[in-house]
């Protein structure tokens, strides 16, 4: 059976239903966290904006904005939830856009996202995080009864995706089965999924919203990985690294007559010379 509102289409009556389980959840003060997982070209944006839609609506909040709603990385996801908080969104979507490729900050994510629940808990969001593939999750979130529910998407139709949800308790068996084989998406066909779910596509305007939101993200993000590769580093950065705030950075740098080598995005990059001079005067 096919939930709609009005002429829009969201999913199948199941996934409705364990939805609706998860806003109830947060309302008695409990973390709430939905996982979904699938390849590239698998529709994870798509399909996380029309279930957090549907969440916003259900709680009484119109569908979400993206500006605010939708993140792509983990910096963005915590002055996003910030704003959430600020605003009392109902739901944020955490879209990890290659924070667990790089092994250097995948445990550093998975501390971080536990101490969200930890501290938003009273704050009754739910958040959406999506992943290329879902074993990058640190078996402390799941002990601590975070993720309540995973949705892995098998298949992409022009009007649908399809896939499987499996519980909490399910996800440990199958998460322990993926360490033991190389092709790690295998192991959900080691599992009887606890319901199969189906997503609609997004409305036509609603889906060119997202997609120049997400192409917008996604030139940001060559963007920063050009600049990183040429040892550009912000005020932000350099703060981060010498452990200083951002405010003695910039004064520093001011008083060194400093000429940064990029403008991007209204920030300011310097090169490694301005590192050194910022290591010697701290000193």
């Amino acid at each position: 059976m096919v939930f709609k509102i009005g002429d829009r289409k969201f999913f199948g009556n199941d996934l409705k239903v364990n939805l609706d389980d998860q806003i109830t959840r947060v309302n008695n003060d409990y973390a709430s966290a939905i996982i979904v997982d699938g390849g590239v070209g698998k529709g994870k944006t798509h399909n996380d904006v029309q279930m957090a839609d549907y969440i916003s609506i259900a709680r009484g909040q119109g569908i979400i904005d993206l500006d605010i709603q939708l993140a792509r990385g983990s910096e963005e996801f915590f002055s996003k939830l910030d704003e959430c908080i600020k605003t009392k969104r109902s739901v944020i979507i955490y879209d990890e856009a290659g924070d667990f490729s790089k092994k250097a900050t995948l445990t550093k994510i998975n501390m971080l996202i536990n101490r969200v629940f930890e501290q938003y808990r009273q704050f009754h969001i739910i958040v959406l995080i999506s992943l290329p593939l879902s074993d990058s999750l640190d078996n402390s979130l799941l002990h601590n009864e975070i993720p309540r529910m995973v949705l892995h998407v098998d298949k992409r139709f022009d009007n649908w995706v399809e896939g499987r949800a499996y519980s909490l308790k399910r996800f440990f068996q199958i998460k322990h089965t993926m360490t033991k084989l190389s092709q790690k998406t295998l192991a959900y066909n080691s599992y009887p999924c606890n319901f199969h779910f189906r997503i609609y596509k997004l409305p036509p305007e609603r889906k060119k919203e997202v997609e120049r939101f997400s192409l917008v993200g996604k030139k940001n993000q060559i963007k920063t990985a050009i600049i990183k590769s040429q040892n550009l580093s912000s005020y932000y950065d350099f703060a981060k690294k010498l452990n200083k705030s951002t405010r003695w950075v910039i004064a520093k740098i001011k008083e060194g007559k400093f000429k940064h080598k990029k403008i991007f995005d209204r920030k300011k990059y310097f090169d490694d010379a301005v590192f050194d001079y910022l290591q010697e005067v701290q000193n």
